[in-house]
């Protein structure tokens, strides 16, 4: 064994099959490692010589971060955006014009990095229906993240006219679930 371990070409060799090991490793335990592998292998799969391309469908309207669109059943003039954030905003389609914020819920979301944050949400059937039960009601699955702790929320919130902060005092939990404190699978 000795004699091998002084050969010039077992250690090239021994830290190539220990890199997987070691990318595993480093992945799952620092957040920042993974965010950034991430970023890399987004990266890598955006350009122009792909077949498909992406577009905005709202002209110049952007998001940050957005993870979900619904249209209000029986009201295609407009469109709801929820970003990981935390923020739902309302703005009329295809013009993309009078972009709204409805709901704000940053400061309770938190920190939002690999799979945590605003994850989902779904408008009542008659969200658009002025009088009905179900008028103005959104349901929003997100993650809520503390250093030590993290609980996945499905609240609903009824969306009225006016200030965003007054529309996340109407939350009514749904599920609140806790968890141990891991980025990962929270859907």
């Amino acid at each position: 064994v000795g004699s091998l371990l002084r050969s010039p070409w077992v250690w090239p060799i021994l830290l190539f099959a220990m890199t997987p090991i070691v990318v595993a490793r480093q992945f799952t335990t620092d957040r920042d490692f993974a965010n950034w592998v991430t970023n890399v292998r987004v990266a890598a799969n955006v350009g122009s010589d792909h077949r498909y391309t992406l577009v905005n469908a709202l002209g110049s309207v952007s998001f940050e971060t957005p993870i979900d669109a619904k249209f209000a059943a029986g009201d295609p003039s407009r469109v709801y955006v929820l970003t990981r954030g935390g923020k739902l905003f309302g703005l009329d389609y295809p013009s993309g014009a009078n972009k709204t914020l409805l709901l704000d819920i940053a400061a309770r979301v938190g920190y939002v990095e690999m799979e945590n944050g605003a994850l989902g949400f779904d408008l009542h059937p008659t969200f658009a229906a002025p009088g009905s039960k179900g008028a103005g009601q959104a349901f929003v699955y997100f993650t809520e993240y503390h250093p030590d702790r993290q609980v996945n929320h499905l609240t609903r919130y009824t969306i009225t006219a006016g200030d965003p902060a007054a529309v996340a005092a109407t939350a009514l939990p749904l599920i609140t679930q806790g968890r141990n404190n891991d980025g990962y699978h929270n859907g």
